[in-house]
């Protein structure tokens, strides 16, 4: 495998150094065709579903299950038990991530990422 060709910074500066340049045009078609770069890695749901997600776990479904059976057994201590030390659990899983997500999504609002184009020879600073 051979390595890419050493580009200096001043040639990444330089308008003539972009071999491909795209269109007004070409530049609208790709937006319809693939939609916004957009960087956002996490999209948030409402908080019950993020919680009901969380009974989806395996492990969790296994626990679900073992006090199921254990109720209809006769032994609704064993099943109390199994419950109360899954619920507790489940709730820390849920109420931790959802809390530190609040500032993290206060930042975001007052930060634009964004990147300056090069597009039909005139820079734009787009989002």
């Amino acid at each position: 495998m051979s390595s890419p060709p050493m580009v200096s910074s001043e040639q990444y500066r330089s308008p003539s150094s972009i071999s491909t340049r795209l269109s007004s045009q070409e530049v609208a078609e790709l937006l319809l065709k693939y939609g916004p770069n957009d960087p956002t890695l996490f999209k948030r749901g409402v908080a019950i579903v993020e919680l009901l997600l969380l009974f989806l776990n395996p492990l969790v479904i296994i626990f679900l299950v073992a006090s199921l059976v254990s109720f209809l057994l006769g032994d609704a201590t064993d099943a109390v038990i199994i419950l109360v030390i899954l619920l507790p659990g489940v709730s820390i899983n849920f109420f931790q991530p959802y809390r530190s997500r609040r500032p993290i999504d206060k930042l975001k609002e007052n930060v634009t990422p964004t990147a300056t184009v090069l597009q039909a020879m005139t820079r734009f600073r787009r989002p």
